[in-house]
C-alpha cells in the first residue's frame, strides 16, 4: 500500500492540521471574524464532505473533482493545512484513476473534519 497517506505520520511531509497563527495574521488578529469564519467553514465543510461522498458513490467524477477543489480552497482560506493537502491528493488520484488511493484518501477526508475540530 505504498503511496497512501498516513495522516498520523508527520515524517512524510504531511503539513500541520491547522495554522491558527497564520489565519489570525490574515485576519489582523480579529477574533470575532475568526470565530465566524471557523464556524461557517465547519458547517459548509460538513455538508460538502457529504456531497463529495455522494458524488463518489455515484461516480460523477467531474462534479466530484469540482467539489473537492472547492473544499481545498475553503481549507486554504482557514489554514486547514492537512485537509487542503488531502484534497490536493484526491484531485491527483482522480486524474490518474487511482481508485484504491482515492478510496483511502476519501476516508481520510471524512475523518479530517473531526481532526480539525479537535485541533481548534
Amino acid at each position: 500500500m505504498s503511496g497512501l497517506i498516513d495522516i498520523d505520520d508527520h515524517r512524510n511531509g504531511m503539513p500541520e492540521i491547522f495554522d491558527k497563527k497564520e489565519l489570525l495574521d490574515k485576519l489582523s488578529g480579529n477574533m470575532v471574524i475568526y470565530e465566524k469564519l471557523i464556524n461557517k467553514f465547519l458547517l459548509d465543510a460538513d455538508q460538502l464532505i457529504l456531497t463529495i461522498s455522494d458524488l463518489y458513490e455515484k461516480k460523477m467524477w467531474d462534479e466530484f473533482r469540482n467539489e473537492v477543489h472547492g473544499l481545498k480552497g475553503m481549507a486554504a482560506i482557514v489554514c486547514a493545512k492537512q485537509m487542503q493537502y488531502i484534497c490536493k491528493n484526491i484531485e491527483k488520484a482522480v486524474v490518474t484513476n487511482d481508485n484504491e488511493k482515492l478510496s483511502t484518501l476519501l476516508n481520510q477526508l471524512r475523518c479530517q473534519i473531526e481532526v480539525f475540530r479537535e485541533e481548534l
